[in-house]
């Protein structure tokens, strides 16, 4: 009886050890974009205020890689599946960290009819890169998303696919001299 008493206590310990092994990469894996959610939330008013502002810039100087945020435009909310993608090193750690916010606007472009009398539209992100500091649009492309499916099984409007994450990527990665 006593031996059975024991493999318990081992077996529960081993599963403690291995829970708490879980919680742990689990919370270095989410900390760090949970700080950057917190920064962002936090800041959304200034972001805001930051994107109404925004002007052109003319100038066509390299930007160095620096802390970005990833925001939609009419929300003013992190794009967290961009973000997570960026590397690390452009995260900021807390607001004064903020150089660029790259803000992420959502266009549906009409490009065709069903023969309900519905629209299909090909989505597409205007995506801008805005100095955190003064609200200059430092550089701006617009990505498409794949156009609006040949047919459709349900009602109403029909939407193609939006542009892929990883192509946002790529693109703030080539405007802020970074090659990975």
């Amino acid at each position: 009886m006593d031996n059975k008493k024991y493999v318990l206590w081992i077996i529960a310990a081993i599963v403690i050890v291995a829970d708490l092994m879980v919680l742990r990469e689990a919370n270095a894996t989410w900390a760090p974009i949970k700080r950057v959610e917190s920064i962002a939330s936090s800041t959304s008013p200034k972001i805001l205020q930051i994107l109404n502002n925004r002007t052109t810039c003319t100038s066509s100087e390299r930007l160095e890689p620096q802390p970005t945020l990833v925001i939609w435009t009419d929300e003013g909310e992190l794009y967290k599946d961009v973000q997570q993608l960026l590397p690390v090193t452009l995260w900021p750690q807390d607001e004064d960290d903020i150089a660029y916010i790259v803000a992420i606007t959502r266009n549906d472009v009409y490009d065709g009819t069903y023969t309900d009398g519905q629209p299909g539209y090909q989505v597409t992100y205007i995506t801008e890169l805005v100095s955190y500091s003064n609200a200059e649009v430092l550089a701006e492309t617009t990505l498409y998303g794949s156009p609006s499916p040949s047919f459709k099984t349900a009602s109403g409007p029909a939407y193609g696919s939006p542009p892929a994450d990883d192509d946002v990527v790529l693109w703030i990665k080539s405007q802020l001299g970074d090659r990975q």
